[in-house]
């Protein structure tokens, strides 16, 4: 399986902190092995915690597309603004 960053997630994984980004990237991998996430149902999306923060992702067959990562806070108001149109539009250029 293939790992494709978009351009919203890699701007917010440059603004944490190094150590964190390594963190976040590390159980990425991790949860390609264990399966060690929640998906919702609405969106199709993929949910993995990491500490305090959350990575939103799909998976389009052998690729993994990562949408978003940040706080729970900040997550809460990304799944917020999320319709099954945005999502179908990120999906089609990957």
């Amino acid at each position: 399986m293939f790992i494709i960053y978009t351009d919203e997630f890699s701007y917010e994984l440059e603004k944490l902190d190094n150590s964190i980004s390594i963190h976040v990237i590390k159980k990425i991998k991790q949860s390609m092995v264990e399966r060690n996430f929640k998906k919702l149902k609405h969106f199709n999306v993929n949910i993995l915690k990491v500490g305090q923060y959350r990575v939103g992702f799909l998976d389009k067959e052998e690729k993994r597309i990562l949408l978003f990562v940040g706080t729970h806070k900040e997550y809460e108001e990304w799944y917020s603004k999320q319709t099954k149109e945005k999502i179908l539009e990120i999906l089609k250029d990957y």
